[in-house]
């Protein structure tokens, strides 16, 4: 958007503003949810820093609340839109994490927030607020990019909402988290998001098709996903070998993929 606007020296601050507070915005709400799920996370034998011994509570607890002072303050200096933007993706990530909702122990509700918060106000608020600061207006074509950018991210989001307890199951199993990884285990749930993105793809090329170079990026990503998915998972195998090809299939092709839209 930067490069767009034709790269004016005035812009940059706007830019860094706009980057840095949406950067802190994610810390804070990855760190919330870290923040509460200590046991768990040890459970799980997860390397992170609170289960790892390698940060105090405390101290994990006055950085997450420093990234949200600095993302508030330096996103209600850039503009109305941003502020709202990344004061609403906050108070989802907080719901989501923190007693007494703590949405992410509900399979829907959790899949809602982070559709909600990373595929819907991220990317329509980030949208606008970067237009605002930069003078630009959105033309039909841009406008019907965003919005099938937006759609094909609420699809990336919602595979990743369903896979993304994997390798919290033992942890969630005990602290009665009904996620999708407890609910479906490891065929139902790798076979139903590998199509639910195969169809995404199909239907980005479709709408795009005055696009070429849009839906030959997008063609690559389907075949590539095909190529690298694990589907040697047998129906009802729940063994700790099928959900660490599961879990595979999460960090190792769908993470890749989820980013590569962002330059598709």
């Amino acid at each position: 958007m930067y490069l767009y606007s034709g790269g004016r020296q005035s812009n940059v601050t706007a830019y860094i503003r706009i980057l840095i507070s949406g950067v802190m915005a994610n810390v804070f709400i990855v760190a919330i949810n870290q923040l509460t799920d200590v046991d768990i996370d040890k459970a799980n034998g997860k390397p992170l820093p609170i289960p790892a011994g390698k940060m105090k509570f405390s101290q994990a607890r006055l950085a997450t609340g420093l990234a949200l002072c600095f993302t508030t303050a330096v996103s209600f200096a850039q503009s109305t839109t941003w502020f709202v933007t990344l004061s609403a993706m906050c108070a989802i990530g907080y719901a989501y994490s923190v007693p007494p909702l703590r949405l992410k122990r509900h399979a829907v509700p959790a899949a809602l927030c982070i559709v909600g918060a990373r595929a819907v106000l991220g990317i329509i608020g980030g949208t606008h607020a970067y237009c605002e600061a930069f003078d630009v207006t959105l033309d039909p074509t841009t406008n019907r990019q965003m919005f099938t950018f937006c759609g094909i991210l609420i699809v990336f989001c919602t595979t990743v909402a369903i896979m993304k307890d994997i390798p919290d199951i033992k942890g969630d199993i005990t602290d009665n988290v009904n996620s999708f990884a407890v609910q479906w285990g490891a065929y139902r749930m790798s076979r139903f998001c590998l199509w639910i993105l195969t169809a995404s793809y199909m239907a980005v090329i479709g709408l795009l098709a005055d696009d070429s170079s849009t839906g030959l990026l997008h063609a690559i990503a389907c075949v590539y996903m095909w190529g690298h998915w694990h589907l040697n998972i047998a129906p009802g195998d729940n063994s700790d070998a099928a959900l660490e090809l599961v879990k595979d299939n999460y960090f190792n092709t769908l993470w890749p993929l989820f980013y590569f839209e962002f330059i598709a």
